[in-house]
């Protein structure tokens, strides 16, 4: 993964961005490709932010967080990115069981059509009397 760190009204150790590259390496096995990392620190009054923007062909993902010490900040915006990543694999199984839902609803409308043929059939022979009649005798089938 290219990392490419930036500060703002702050002037970057390396040690924090050695920090920040062996941290989001360990993010480089969720993504397919060559992966590119932007670290940006921003000092304020307020704390210091981290916001990491990770960016590769098919995905981008974005983290910022706060803290008196950017190195919590990094460390807490790392943390975050792989919850995210954790919750991917989540999507896609859902996505798959709505699937697997959305054929079972299929083939159960088929089977009420069909059964809703077979009694406008017995319906037409006289031969159902009221739809309980007509329930049972689908039954018997």
């Amino acid at each position: 993964m290219k990392v490419t760190c930036t500060g703002r009204r702050v002037t970057l150790k390396p040690s924090f961005i050695e920090n920040a590259e062996k941290r989001l390496a360990k993010l480089d096995k969720f993504f397919p490709d060559e992966a590119q990392a932007q670290v940006t620190v921003t000092v304020e009054k307020s704390g210091q932010t981290v916001e990491i923007m990770l960016r590769s062909k098919d995905l981008a993902m974005r983290a910022e967080k706060t803290d008196e010490r950017m190195e919590d900040a990094l460390a807490d915006a790392v943390d975050l990115l792989q919850r995210l990543e954790n919750l991917e694999p989540d999507i896609e199984g859902t996505q798959a069981d709505l699937r697997t839902l959305g054929s079972q609803l299929t083939t159960l409308q088929s089977d009420l059509n069909d059964a809703a043929k077979r009694l406008d059939e017995l319906e037409d022979q006289d031969a159902v009397g009221t739809l309980a009649d007509g329930l049972r005798q689908l039954e018997r089938m």
